[in-house]
């Protein structure tokens, strides 16, 4: 069974009641997770490397590199400033939905996931480029600028490291504002929740 936009308007419901927008926007939540579900093209490109071939230091550990997209981009002149948060939070979470599947693709190719190094967190932004010249993906689907910039802006790049742990920017990050702070653990947990394949 694939991934639906009603599962997915669940997740997003979940997601914006912890931000307290209460019930005022469901109506739009329902039609813009719709929308931007019908929209969203995800995509993904990795490459699994030896720990002599790792970019991230000296390390003992396998890990894989990679780009994905969810192939949505940002909006503008909202009427309504919660709109476009709304908006955020859905795109942002068919984003990471494309990072859950491509945890699933490793673990098929006996790669398991353990902590994730992103650029600009817990690496240097300018990994971003060498990530992008080892892993090669469809230029046409995702790239990337001089000012490490990706275009579709609901892109994420990065690597994860077979170490064994489950570390990601959350665990050292200090803000309690961030909407996204743990999003990936939640997202897991209600797909396991929901008995979803995940697939797109």
């Amino acid at each position: 069974m694939k991934i639906t936009s009603e599962k997915i308007t669940c997740f997003v419901e979940e997601e914006t009641h912890r931000v307290k927008f209460g019930d005022k926007y469901l109506s739009y939540i329902k039609k813009r997770t719709k929308e931007l579900f019908e929209k969203c093209n995800p995509y993904y490109a990795f490459k699994i490397l030896t720990p002599g071939k790792s970019i991230y230091g000296d390390t003992k550990y396998s890990s894989a590199v990679f780009t994905l997209t969810s192939g949505l981009n940002s909006e503008e002149n909202y009427d309504d400033y919660n709109k476009g948060l709304i908006d955020d939070i859905i795109a942002s979470t068919l984003t990471y939905y494309a990072l859950y599947n491509l945890k699933n693709k490793l673990l098929s190719e006996n790669f398991t996931t353990g902590s994730l190094l992103t650029p600009g967190n817990m690496i240097p932004i300018e990994k971003s480029a060498e990530i992008f010249s080892i892993v090669q993906p469809d230029q046409n689907l995702i790239s990337i600028n001089s000012k490490m910039l990706m275009y579709p802006r609901y892109s994420l790049n990065g690597i994860y490291l077979n170490d064994g742990k489950n570390n990601s920017e959350c665990n050292y990050c200090k803000s309690s504002k961030c909407l996204y702070k743990n999003i990936t653990a939640r997202m897991e947990l209600f797909m396991k929740n929901a008995g979803e394949d995940p697939a797109l």
